[in-house]
């Protein structure tokens, strides 16, 4: 199974290695994964994090390109994301 999501592969494909462009991402863990432990290879690796749902094993952050590679190779990771914003309201609408 590939633990990049394919909108997040995407996006990689078109920045370069050297890049620091940090990309909103949503991460889970895999059922069996100690919290804490995949937290802090999680931080090791290089994410940001900006939120953590410890009830659906899931972390949300930011990282760049070569960290993502990184978190490819946690064990306890079992997908990565890219987290998009998503609106309701149409173009036209008002606040």
């Amino acid at each position: 199974m590939e633990k990049i999501s394919s909108k997040l592969r995407e996006k990689l494909r078109y920045t370069s290695l050297e890049s620091d462009l940090k990309f909103k991402l949503i991460i889970s863990l895999t059922g069996n994964a100690e919290w804490n432990e995949g937290v802090r290879l999680l931080q090791e690796a290089g994410l940001q994090i900006d939120s953590m749902l410890e009830e659906i094993q899931t972390i949300t952050g930011s990282a760049n390109r070569e960290a993502i590679q990184c978190l490819v190779d946690i064990p306890t990771v079992a997908s990565i994301e890219l987290d998009e914003t998503v609106s309701i309201m149409g173009p036209d609408s008002l606040l």
